[in-house]
């Protein structure tokens, strides 16, 4: 939403070079590497860090990313091993994590309140804040049968910041589904719209947003999981419905979890991902 809210507003172009926007990358990444490309994972990043990097964090039940810092994350960057962008499609965390830094220098502003100026304020979405900031309510996570603490890892910005509530998501999908809610005009253009084809059949990529097929329209759903907790949420624009899923356990999008509410039959992910559909 941010980079769609940069271009719309002439702050940046989808093909404004990553290192143009960020100079500490500038020897560190392909040249050619773009924002529609961060956005879209395109870039040709990894996916994460390297596992033994992160070994010991994830053996004992902690953010793995915890201890790195963007300094961390240059160093990684200069020796990781990267595809040429834009050849083929690639889920990256490191790329939203390098997308958020670019949103930084875009907005001039720091990551959480680029966030709460942008997105939380104009979409009334009250419940939802940045990992720095502190709710009272937050739900403990769990991985497996142990609490998990809450993520504040400095270049978790991006991939895996934002805390919420549904009642908030559901003012974000409302904006989606109901021209006069959006927090601006052609709200979505970009976020709804496919942008890359590098994905499976039936499968298109916006910005952040997986589109799949459907009646002429479109399926639009995103999902992820830090350590402790997992969300899913899946909307038709043409339908105006949605569901969404939030769950204080890692799973693949939360969607496991609401598998075992509703059948004892099934906890597949394709099962799962058709129960939502068919929700829809």
């Amino acid at each position: 939403m941010l980079l769609e809210k940069a271009v719309l507003s002439e702050k940046a172009e989808m093909s404004t070079p990553v290192h143009e926007v960020v100079p500490q990358l500038r020897e560190v990444i392909a040249s050619g590497m773009t924002l529609e490309q961060l956005a879209t994972h395109t870039a040709g990043l990894p996916y994460d860090f390297p596992y033994r990097m992160t070994q010991k964090a994830r053996q004992e039940d902690r953010d793995p990313w915890a201890k790195f810092t963007r300094d961390d994350l240059y160093e990684y960057l200069a020796v990781a091993k990267t595809d040429i962008p834009g050849r083929k499609w690639r889920y990256s965390n490191i790329g939203y994590s390098i997308l958020a830094i670019a949103m930084e220098h875009v907005f001039d502003n720091e990551y959480p309140e680029v966030l709460r100026l942008n997105i939380f304020e104009p979409l009334r979405m009250i419940d939802t804040v940045s990992s720095t900031d502190v709710i009272e309510c937050a739900t403990q996570g769990h991985c497996g049968e142990n609490a998990s603490p809450y993520s504040e890892s400095p270049i978790l910005f991006g991939p895996g910041d934002i805390r919420s509530s549904v009642n908030d998501v559901l003012r974000y999908l409302d904006g989606a589904m109901y021209p006069d809610r959006a927090p601006y005009d052609d709200f979505g253009k970009f976020l709804f719209s496919p942008l890359s084809e590098k994905k499976p059949p039936r499968v298109r990529q916006g910005l952040g947003w997986a589109l799949v097929e459907e009646d002429r329209s479109w399926l639009v759903t995103a999902s992820g999981a830090t350590y402790g907790f997992s969300c899913c949420s899946m909307f038709s624009p043409s339908k105006r419905k949605a569901v969404i899923v939030l769950s204080n356990h890692v799973d693949i999008g939360g969607i496991t979890d609401l598998v075992r509410a509703w059948t004892s039959k099934s906890n597949t992910v394709q099962g799962a991902t058709q129960l939502l559909y068919d929700a829809i």
